[in-house]
């Protein structure tokens, strides 16, 4: 995040001041920032939806293998 919305920590800057291209300057920076903060979030929001579909999947897995343990213990059961 720090590498897209900086601008090398005061190397370069927008100048002009109050002119026009200053201004155009400051606009396209100010836009730019909103724009790089966003697809840093969405790709964060990317990672994280594939973390939780992994974790649904091990969590369904262990989930079922406790169902089967428990339905072999209780017709063991009912066998002896």
């Amino acid at each position: 995040m720090t590498t897209l919305t900086t601008v090398g920590y005061g190397d370069l800057v927008v100048s002009g001041g109050s002119n026009l291209r200053g201004i155009l300057g400051k606009a396209f920076v100010s836009f730019f920032n909103v724009y790089a903060v966003c697809i840093s979030v969405s790709a964060l929001g990317v990672i994280a939806k594939l973390a939780l579909n992994q974790e649904r999947k091990l969590v369904a897995k262990a989930k079922e293998k406790a169902r089967s343990q428990l339905i072999q213990i209780f017709y063991a059961d009912e066998n002896e």
